[in-house]
């Protein structure tokens, strides 16, 4: 961290993983009509292990998300749906989070397990352009936007405004 002086750990939101053995289950249910469909998945995380080897460990977490899209035509569909995400809190204090001499350790509020987990409700609205033939054939473009409806953060979090997703896809 800085010219190397000082040797750091970052908080859990910033590491490459969880640091345990997780399991990720999901289920999903899909109905296809001519012009239209509907759907419904079921996901989750759950963490296998007590403490990863820094003595804590993210929380579990559960996601419900439900859709229906309707085809215009052979190269556009639209879609829409909710989505709903519980995650558990943050087990154990991250002790070993260091900020150097200038800051003390509550400066970072993701040292805190207290400052991780909540609920959200999310409305998603999207568009997939799929191209039909010629050059463009089997390529789908796809791109959907969620805006929350309702968010419940534990402790001191940013909330999220909205979220973005595009997604290009070639099949053969």
């Amino acid at each position: 961290m800085g010219m190397g002086l000082v040797s750091s750990v970052l908080p859990a939101p910033m590491q490459l993983g969880s640091g345990t053995y997780d399991l990720l289950p999901s289920l999903t249910f899909r109905q296809q009509f001519e012009e239209w469909s509907y759907g419904v998945q079921a996901s989750g995380i759950v963490r296998l292990q007590d403490n990863n080897d820094r003595d804590y460990r993210h929380g579990h977490q559960f996601g419900l998300t439900s859709w229906a899209g309707y085809v215009l035509s052979d190269w556009i569909s639209l879609g829409g749906g909710l989505s709903y995400k519980w995650s558990g809190t943050l087990k154990g204090d991250q002790q070993d989070i260091n900020q150097g001499p200038m800051m003390g350790r509550n400066t970072v509020t993701t040292a805190y397990g207290d400052n991780y987990g909540g609920e959200r409700i999310d409305a998603i609205l999207g568009v997939n352009l799929l191209g039909p033939k010629g050059a463009l054939k089997g390529h789908r473009l796809a791109a959907d936007i969620r805006l929350p409806l309702w968010q419940d953060l534990h402790g001191y979090q940013m909330a999220t405004d909205w979220v973005l997703t595009l997604g290009w896809q070639k099949a053969w």
